[in-house]
């Protein structure tokens, strides 16, 4: 069976019924004799937008075969991030001056901070579509006067920078929140063009630093994730 479809996906997984993956490529890696219900090969690229796919009823285990199709987001077309010199130069979130854009992030936006860019994280930030993260982010951390600062997107890619919340000598003075939202039914982070990371998801390829005081001391870290109406937090220490 052949089954195309007319916009980009970056993933099409086959599971049988007990939600065991059959492996993309098996069609053309396995002998003609040895292809068992839901072996396939994608072909996601734009000339074929392709899925190949066996039914053969050899597999009694095999029966009932699902199909999970993932839309390509989020720049995941698998380009190389080109790595830049950390700049000596702080540029705080809060200023217009520090975006490319000349505007500071508002609501729905997909924002990058780009590699070489030393950001600092000085207000709570709107819903974002989505953050991208390839130079660093480091919350302020003021230690006479305790800053509550909050997180806020759907998806948050950690790709090729740093995020840090407090360091070892200096944990986090005040309350940090991560705040992932959105519904579970919206578009997944993709990695390259195969690999689905979920939605509302805080995905780390590069390096995250979180120091937040002691479990007794009410300043925490925390994760957020929201479910419609619903939140489930997630406290830290030091041990994270």
């Amino acid at each position: 069976m052949m089954t195309n479809f007319t916009a980009t996906r970056a993933a099409i997984l086959l599971t049988d019924s007990e939600g065991v993956v059959i492996e993309n490529e098996t069609l053309i890696t396995k002998a003609e004799e040895e292809l068992l219900h839901g072996d396939n090969v994608l072909y996601p690229n734009e000339e074929d937008r392709e899925l190949h796919y066996v039914i053969n009823g050899k597999d009694t285990d095999r029966r009932i075969i699902f199909m999970t199709i993932s839309e390509c987001v989020n720049d995941c077309g698998g380009e190389a991030v080109v790595e830049e010199e950390l700049s000596d130069e702080f540029l705080y979130w809060s200023k217009p001056s520090s975006w490319p854009s000349g505007a500071v992030p508002v609501e729905g936006d997909d924002v990058v901070i780009e590699s070489g860019v030393n950001m600092i994280l000085d207000v709570n930030t709107e819903i974002m579509n989505s953050l991208e993260i390839n130079g660093r982010l480091t919350f302020l951390n003021n230690e006479t006067d305790p800053l509550d600062l909050t997180l806020s997107s759907k998806l948050i890619n950690i790709r090729a920078g740093e995020l840090f919340i407090g360091n070892e000598t200096h944990p986090f003075n005040g309350q940090a929140t991560v705040m992932l939202n959105g519904r579970f039914s919206e578009p997944s982070l993709l990695v390259g063009l195969a690999q689905p990371l979920g939605n509302k998801v805080m995905a780390v390829t590069g390096t995250a630093k979180l120091f937040g005081q002691p479990r007794d001391n009410m300043s925490r870290l925390r994760a957020t994730c929201f479910k419609g109406d619903t939140s489930v937090t997630v406290f830290a220490g030091l041990d994270w």
